[in-house]
């Protein structure tokens, strides 16, 4: 009976130092982890237009380490928030938060936003599709050349120019070319003010 207690204890002891061991071992993995990777975070904003609505479909934001024309390397940095935005409704210093996720920390060469095909504008009240060629669905990509620093928190704002993003082919059609900014967030802001004398349809670039 004294021998069984005895062998009883020792599977235990054994058992917690297994437990105790692999428990320091997931944690010095997350630590590994963590101190490997950085912050990354994607807003999308909008200059004013003379428009009633411009929305477009967003499928995807991707990163890629270098700055290569090729179009391989891409990554997707997952749990965007894809679906259908007004960028007239991205004005006036608002913004849309697409992505925030942790990525390795390392160089980072070039950001891509990833259209859809149902992207529409609104004029006089009405909707019309606006046409979005295949290599503008295929992503814009923007030149970053930043190096991420493990550990820190890192934010980009992509700035549409929804007027030089739609193009009038002269036949009631509209197709869309993005034209858009790539700034970080630390090193942008916005003017607020007034326009006088009034006017119905004022841009301000």
């Amino acid at each position: 009976m004294i021998s069984r207690k005895l062998n009883f204890k020792k599977l235990t002891s054994l058992f917690l130092a297994v437990v105790a061991v692999t428990t320091f071992s997931s944690c010095s993995d997350d630590d590994d982890q963590d101190g490997n990777s950085a912050q990354l975070a994607i807003y999308m904003t909008d200059a004013p237009g003379n428009y009633d609505e411009v929305w477009v479909n967003v499928t995807d934001v991707q990163i890629k380490t270098d700055v290569s024309i090729t179009d391989e390397g891409w990554t997707s940095l997952g749990n965007v928030k894809t679906g259908m935005y007004d960028l007239l409704a991205l004005t006036g210093g608002v913004t849309e938060l697409l992505a925030d996720v942790r990525v390795p920390a390392g160089p980072l060469g070039q950001i891509r936003l990833v259209l859809g095909n149902d992207n529409t504008v609104v004029v006089d009240g009405e909707s019309l599709p606006l046409n979005t060629p295949s290599a503008q669905q295929s992503g814009l990509k923007l030149q970053v050349n930043q190096n991420l620093e493990a550990g820190k928190r890192y934010e980009f704002l992509l700035d549409f120019n929804v007027d030089e993003s739609i193009v009038n082919t002269g036949n009631g059609g509209y197709i869309l070319k993005p034209v858009i900014r790539l700034a970080a967030m630390e090193g942008s802001g916005i003017i607020t003010g007034v326009i006088s004398p009034s006017l119905d349809q004022a841009v301000v670039k």
